[in-house]
């Protein structure tokens, strides 16, 4: 941004216009209503909220170590700890003072709460209990609704959790009669309450994801995605919709959309009717396959979305996104704020009319299980990120409910008996307003009368004597009788200056800062001034590891406006200066000859970037995958960063990712885990990271990291490991086992979860015989292991019927002489591991089925003879006692093979296979 543009932004925010925060603490939240495609307020400001998702049971909020969900809703001290769980959080995302190291918080106007944990209410039955249902209303639900309007906050309420979960039998046909039946009853009884309906701050959302509806009720076929299927949702939506307003509700309905809400469409084809509703949609990387396509991106909200916002205020009241490896859930997150994040936001901001939340509460607060909201880390997921600092750009969306908040006074030549008053709204007709104190020169002067000026947003206080020149003026205003033509009053405010605007009056300052390059201080002035010849009587003082005397060079109007003095400085100043400023002459004088009173230590609004920011320390944390970063001073949010810098390992660059800052930290996670004793290093090529005061990070290089993590306890083999007994996991729980010996197994094991044990050979051998002891229900399991980060094998999980009836997978295991770190990684999870069993290979034929393979002679010289009976093999490996192959073929499913050798004298291992089975077995080759 040019030097130009940043004052004229300047000239706009410091010459009385006002500039409304998103300041949500204790704001109130006026009614909001539909008004063609746009939400308004009562004003007819056009709105957009932006908030968070809080599902309500427990798991979602710190996996039960929170609170626990109520089973009796009718005793307020049982629904206490869920109650004040969501209100700290509540309390958390709309305090907007500075957290996470930046220079502003969390910024958000609503909140999506799903009823996951809901009062009388079954999976299987529905509503089962009246009573229960009316105290989660009365208990729970109206004072968290009291307590987010206490903080500014509307609530979005989603019917979801139980209402609807497996009615008919499968989710994904939710759309069912059932469904509606139950919505029906939930919703009638909701928007009757007292407390909720038609509070101000309370809005509805029918249904948490649709999937599927039938057609035409009961004639089983189930669709989404055509007119057929939108057509009948409607009809199915349509009563839910009626059933809310024949109760006399009015609030604001935000009705959902077929295809887990990615179809809102459909309501362009085939519409509700109604007032006051909106469309509810949802937004993932994974829907359309859009991910990280910015194009992608918008050509989906053109096609499937823009339809409905054309002619409704839209919703989204799901969506995140972060970096993760296509496959499995998490794909459906799969995108970054360059690709998906930026595209999705823009698309929103150029329809307009588009409300929406990133993320549900565990997204945005880290450590939950163990602290409470105010006490939590920001999320490391890039949508937290981006969506932390978005969100203060929305300042102007922000509800208005019509308060007309004082803006400035001042008094002119044209009546110094006046003193003209402006304020941010039309002001209700009065034949005299009260309220108003007027201080000339700290003492109380006679009010004649006060009434509406020449516009509606302004009022002339006649005072009974004249203002001089010389006079100082100050304005109250306490409990007086000035309303809005929205029916707020006017708020208090004591002794605000006025402005003396007579001719010959002095000149005030009314605000002074530097510029962000630091290199100009710019003073804006309640008159036009004029440029003063002689500077010596100005003084810049500059205090930062001691005192700094800035040199003034001279001064000059910006844009010709002389309200607006320039001084360049002889020195760039920095945020980490405090600047005082001090004039002590007689020569900087107002066009209208006012002359500048003198004085000392004014404080400037140090607007310039800070000192250059210096890597302080770094380390590989215990967990053995989180490198954390700690610099000089606390970091702006460096999202899309990660590029410019690099990470060894030994000497050797590695992967990392979910890449965020935090206060004075950067922290990323490697995508594989290092171990005790390795070397790493990071280095930082010169980019766009800096402080929150603008100060560059400088770059650094081979930037040595403290190596936390401790000397594992290493497994002697061979040796039967438990599953349970890693060193380290990811993704992985455990349970008890039904397998002989019992104890604990290995479970809930996905795609890409990984186990890893520290093991030593200490033996002579390096070729072993492992075996996996597994149990799934699936078919299509697959485990690959690895030694030190090097995949050596692979082995298929066979289908034994249940997750606790076990059977063996025999592989070889290649180890040599020495400690090894031996990891198990699902590449496509879906079973349970009981434990491993590591054996040396016993010299001879190993036997499968029953099945014997002979191999002779042994001693062998230069040919090698292979028989069997039934076992068909297709390759046949020999390997020395250092587990290298020397000697690999590849046959077509033979049960003979005369295998000509030309190896050195030694033992070696014999391994005949067929990607099912093997057999081992030692020799002895002997040349002589």
């Amino acid at each position: 941004m040019n030097l130009g543009l940043r004052l004229l932004i300047f000239l706009v925010i410091s010459a009385g216009f006002p500039v409304k925060m998103f300041a949500w603490n204790g704001m109130s939240t006026p009614p909001l209503h539909v008004e063609g495609n746009k939400l308004k307020d009562p004003t007819g400001k056009a709105v957009l909220l932006h908030g968070w998702m809080q599902p309500t049971e427990t798991w979602f909020n710190g996996e039960g170590h929170r609170y626990s969900n109520p089973t009796n809703w009718t005793n307020p001290d049982n629904v206490a700890g869920m109650l004040n769980f969501l209100r700290d959080a509540a309390t958390v995302m709309s305090d907007i003072s500075p957290k996470y190291g930046q220079d502003y918080g969390w910024y958000c106007s609503f909140v999506r709460v799903n009823t996951d944990a809901i009062g009388g209410w079954t999976s299987e039955s529905g509503l089962v209990d009246t009573t229960q249902f009316n105290a989660w209303i009365n208990n729970f639900l109206v004072p968290y609704v009291e307590h987010l309007r206490s903080r500014g906050l509307y609530l979005v309420l989603c019917a979801t959790g139980p209402i609807v979960v497996n009615v008919g039998g499968d989710g994904s046909r939710n759309a069912s009669k059932g469904t509606q039946s139950r919505l029906l009853t939930f919703w009638e009884t909701v928007a009757n309450a007292p407390g909720i309906k038609n509070a101000d701050n309370v809005m509805f959302e029918l249904m948490n994801e649709p999937v599927q509806i039938e057609s035409s009720p009961g004639n089983g076929n189930w669709g989404m995605g055509s007119a057929t299927y939108y057509k009948a949702f409607r009809d199915w939506t349509q009563p839910i919709i009626n059933v809310i307003r024949n109760t006399g509700a009015n609030n604001v309905i935000w009705v959902p959309t077929l295809g887990w809400q990615g179809e809102p469409n459909g309501w362009a084809q085939f519409p509700f009717s109604g007032s006051n509703i909106g469309v509810a949609a949802h937004y993932y990387p994974a829907y359309g396959g859009v991910h990280d396509n910015a194009t992608a991106v918008q050509n989906l909200w053109n096609s499937n979305y823009k339809p409905a916002a054309d002619k409704w205020p839209m919703i989204i009241t799901e969506m995140m996104w972060y970096p993760n490896a296509p496959g499995g859930y998490d794909d459906l997150f799969n995108g970054t704020t360059a690709g998906f994040g930026n595209a999705v936001k823009k698309a929103m901001d150029n329809q307009g009319n588009v409300s929406y939340l990133v993320g549900f509460l565990g997204d945005h607060l880290v450590d939950l299980t163990t602290s409470s909201p105010e006490n939590c880390r920001l999320g490391p997921h890039e949508g937290s990120q981006s969506y932390f600092g978005w969100l203060p750009t929305y300042a102007w969306a922000a509800p208005d409910d019509g308060t007309p908040q004082y803006e400035n006074a001042f008094v002119t030549d044209n009546n110094p008996k006046q003193v003209q008053v402006v304020v941010g709204k039309p002001i209700e007709k009065a034949g005299n307003f009260d309220g108003f104190t007027v201080k000339v020169d700290s003492q109380v002067v006679d009010i004649d009368s006060v009434v509406l000026g020449d516009t509606t947003n302004q009022l002339v206080i006649n005072l009974k004597a004249r203002i001089l020149k010389e006079n100082e003026i100050v304005l109250s205003y306490s409990n007086g009788n000035v309303v809005s033509v929205f029916d707020k009053s006017l708020p208090n405010f004591n002794d605000t200056v006025v402005n003396n605007l007579l001719k010959g009056a002095a000149p005030r300052i009314t605000e002074l800062k530097t510029n962000m390059e630091g290199d100009t201080l710019i003073a804006k002035f309640n008159k036009k001034m004029q440029v003063p010849p002689d500077l010596s009587a100005l003084a810049l003082n500059a205090e930062y590891n001691g005192n700094m005397n800035i040199p003034i060079l001279q001064s000059s109007y910006f844009h010709n406006d002389s309200t607006l003095l320039l001084f360049p400085l002889g020195e760039q100043v920095y945020a980490d200066y405090r600047l005082l400023f001090s004039y002590s002459g007689n020569n900087i004088i107002s066009l209208d000859d006012g002359l500048l009173k003198t004085f000392s230590d004014f404080p400037v609004i140090n607007d310039s970037q800070g000192l250059p920011v210096q890597i302080d320390s770094g380390r590989i944390e215990s967990d053995e995958i989180s490198v954390v970063l700690d610099f000089s001073k606390p970091l702006a949010i460096a999202i899309g960063q990660s590029a410019d810098f690099t990470v060894k390992v030994n000497g050797k660059s590695v992967s990392f990712k979910d890449f965020y800052s935090l206060n004075n930290t950067i922290r990323f996670t490697l995508l594989n885990n290092v171990h005790h004793g390795d070397t790493l290093s990071v280095a930082y090529t010169p980019g766009n990271i800096s402080a929150t005061d603008r100060g560059m990070l400088e770059g650094f290089s081979d930037f040595h990291l403290t190596n936390l993590i401790n000397e594992p306890e290493w497994v002697s083999i061979p040796n039967k490991i438990e599953a349970e007994n890693y060193s380290l996991q990811s993704g992985i729980q455990t349970e008890r086992t039904g397998d002989t010996g019992g104890g604990l197994d290995v479970g809930w094991i996905d795609d890409g979860d990984w186990i890893e044990y520290a093991l030593e050979n200490n033996s002579s051998d390096s070729l072993f015989e492992i075996t996996f002891r597994v149990a799934s229900p699936n078919s299509g399991g697959i485990l690959d292991f690895y030694l030190d980060n090097n995949r050596i094998g692979r082995v298929a999980v066979p289908n034994t019927g249940s997750w606790q009836v076990w059977q063996s997978v025999v592989d070889s295991l290649n180890i040599g002489v020495g400690k090894h770190y031996f990891k198990v990684v699902a590449a496509t999870g879906g079973f349970n591991i009981n434990y491993y069993d590591i054996n040396q290979i016993v010299t001879g034929t190993r036997k499968v089925n029953n099945d014997g393979v002979e191999i002779y002679p042994n001693p062998v010289l230069n040919e090698l003879i292979i028989r069997s009976a039934d076992f068909r093999f297709t390759k046949v490996e020999i390997f020395n006692m250092t587990g290298k192959a020397v000697l690999q073929k590849s046959t077509a499913n033979e049960t003979e093979m005369d295998l000509p050798v030309n190896l050195r004298n030694g033992l070696y291992i014999v391994k005949v296979s067929n990607g099912k089975q093997f057999q081992l077995k030692k020799i002895i080759v002997d040349n002589n």
